[in-house]
């Protein structure tokens, strides 16, 4: 009885031959998990370490494969020619899922913004050896669980502030030979799970202390095969390293030249130093000073070293101290700072013999530089005056006329061509002044040779004629014959006021005389009031006498003796 009831029970637990054949046959059926996925038919889509991976390396593709399964989790593109990620490409092909994303050697050269947009879940991405010209800052911002990021042997040759600020994940970051001259203080802002970073074979001579602040986890960095330049610019990094005892493979330096080949290890912090360096010149045109004499002036030197420089003077090779010159003032001042040092040189009460040139050295440990000035000195203006007495002195121009001097000399050596063209309009105006004084003349001259003698010898008359000129009336004036008649001639009174020398009745009596007694019978008064000599000889009949008009009795003696002598001149008679 028990051994029925134990088989029954067993025989309920087990299933019957028929069902076990049925379970059988499905689990023959049944297909691998790889072959569960659907899979682009370029790419082998398979199952391993529990992760489903699509392989689509070296198959010609130029965009991301369509068809594969949203699950997929490990993407290789590797040697693919993808040259660009458009917008949402991700999001598109259903690939939002993707932990690992190779990309490498598929001539990629840009990838939009929003390219990555929902793949929340990357961690590993590789984008090395294609042809990325920048960080990609904004696609990355979505990938922000991003635990390694390769990015080498991509021609990128700068790295901008906070180019990985969304990455504050990101342990793993290789940026190694990809051409890096700089890296901004705040480039790696927001690492601070940071603990391997490679630079090595770039383009780097210095790399800011600043820079590294935000790496408190970091514990490897390669810089080997860079172009380093071990200065004071590069010392505070090497001080951070040292202090935070990262562990490198040591980098040699590149320059400078006293330095080359040595590594970083066997310096000490003052063999780099920065050479000095002068901050107040730009070209050697500035370093040429004209100064007039008697004035004061001061030579300047601005120098940045580190550490800092020993700054001297030099004149004519020879070294300058305070009063080092008998006679001449030389007072040298200098104001230490932290990297910067002035250095002034004053000369006072400047002479010619002062002239010459001057030199500002400046050393340290790195090196010496010499900054060369070249002094002139000049007389004051002066201007050269002559006096009355044809003596000639020079007398010291006035500051306003020193300074229009100035100006215009300076107006016409900085435009040649504006002086240019004034010379030729001076000279221009000259010639035609000239010209036209030439032609002035030579008409006048012509003038002067057209004009008949006789009329020139009438217009002589006319222009010594006297305004008491005899005038007949209307009718004679009308009658007369041309002025160009020779046989015309006019009757012109002396205007020349003389003395009278006659003797008058009742006056001066006794006084001998050099002239005869006037005999008025001599004379007749024409119309216009002149006395006229008639053409006859004196008589002295009483009958000529008792012919003289009445008017001549009643002349003053008085005004006789004051108007002007009477000369005989012959008179035309009037025509018939």
């Amino acid at each position: 009885m028990k051994r029925r009831a134990a088989h029954g029970r067993a025989a309920a637990v087990m299933p019957s031959g028929l069902q076990l054949l049925w379970l059988l046959v499905a689990l023959c059926q049944l297909p691998p998990r790889a072959q569960c996925f659907t899979c682009s038919d370029r790419c082998k889509c398979i199952w391993r370490n529990g992760k489903t991976y699509g392989e689509c390396a070296l198959q010609g593709l130029s965009a991301l494969p369509s068809g594969m399964d949203e699950s997929l989790q490990v993407l290789n593109l590797t040697h693919n020619l993808i040259q660009a990620l458009p917008k949402r490409a991700f999001l598109n092909a259903g690939l939002v899922n993707v932990q690992k994303l190779y990309l490498s050697r598929c001539e990629l050269s840009h990838i939009d913004d929003s390219a990555l947009f929902k793949v929340t879940n990357l961690i590993e991405l590789d984008l090395s050896d294609n042809k990325l010209t920048a960080v990609p800052t904004a696609a990355l911002s979505s990938t922000r669980n991003l635990r390694s990021l390769y990015i080498n042997r991509n021609p990128i040759t700068a790295l901008a502030d906070m180019a990985f600020a969304e990455l504050k994940e990101l342990a793993h970051l290789e940026l190694t030979e990809c051409r890096l001259e700089s890296i901004a203080v705040r480039a790696f802002e927001g690492l601070s799970k940071l603990r391997v970073l490679k630079l090595d074979h770039n383009l780097l001579e210095t790399l800011p202390g600043r820079a590294m602040a935000p790496f408190p986890s970091l514990h490897e960095i390669a810089l080997d095969g860079n172009q380093w330049r071990c200065d004071c610019e590069l010392r505070a990094f090497r001080m951070w390293l040292e202090r935070n005892n990262i562990s490198l493979y040591s980098p040699t330096c590149h320059k400078p030249l006293r330095l080359s080949g040595r590594p970083w290890k066997s310096l000490s912090s003052e063999d780099m130093a920065c050479p000095p360096a002068f901050l107040n010149t730009s070209t050697s045109t500035m370093d040429a000073i004209v100064v007039q004499e008697n004035n004061n002036v001061t030579l300047e030197c601005r120098v940045r070293a580190d550490p800092a420089a020993h700054i001297s003077w030099l004149w004519k090779d020879k070294p300058l101290t305070n009063q080092s010159e008998p006679g001449q003032a030389f007072v040298l001042t200098q104001d230490a700072g932290d990297r910067e040092r002035l250095s002034w040189l004053t000369l006072s009460f400047v002479q010619e013999p002062l002239a010459g040139p001057y030199a500002c050295a400046a050393e340290n440990a790195a090196g010496r530089v010499v900054r060369n000035f070249t002094l002139a000195v000049n007389r004051r203006p002066t201007e050269v005056r002559a006096s009355a007495g044809g003596s000639t002195a020079e007398v010291e121009m006035t500051e306003q006329a020193r300074e229009s001097t100035e100006l215009q000399q300076r107006s016409y050596t900085e435009n040649p061509v504006l002086g240019m063209v004034i010379g030729i309009l001076v000279g221009a105006l000259a010639v035609l002044l000239v010209f036209g004084l030439t032609l002035w003349l030579c008409r006048r001259r012509g003038r002067r040779r057209g004009v008949p003698a006789g009329s020139r010898k009438s217009k002589r008359t006319e222009a010594n004629s006297n305004h008491k000129a005899l005038h007949n009336d209307k009718q004679q004036q009308q009658s007369q014959p041309a002025a160009g008649d020779a046989a015309d001639v006019k009757l012109l009174v002396n205007p020349i006021q003389k003395p009278p020398r006659l003797l008058m009745t009742n006056s001066y009596q006794g006084l001998p005389s050099e002239l005869e007694p006037l005999d008025p019978g001599l004379c007749v008064e024409s119309s216009s009031g002149v006395w006229v000599v008639k053409e006859h000889d004196y008589s002295t009949d009483e009958s000529v006498l008792s012919s003289i008009p009445s008017r001549a009795g009643t002349i003053d003696r008085r005004s006789l003796a004051r108007s002007p002598i009477p000369v005989p001149m012959p008179v035309v008679p009037p025509p018939t």
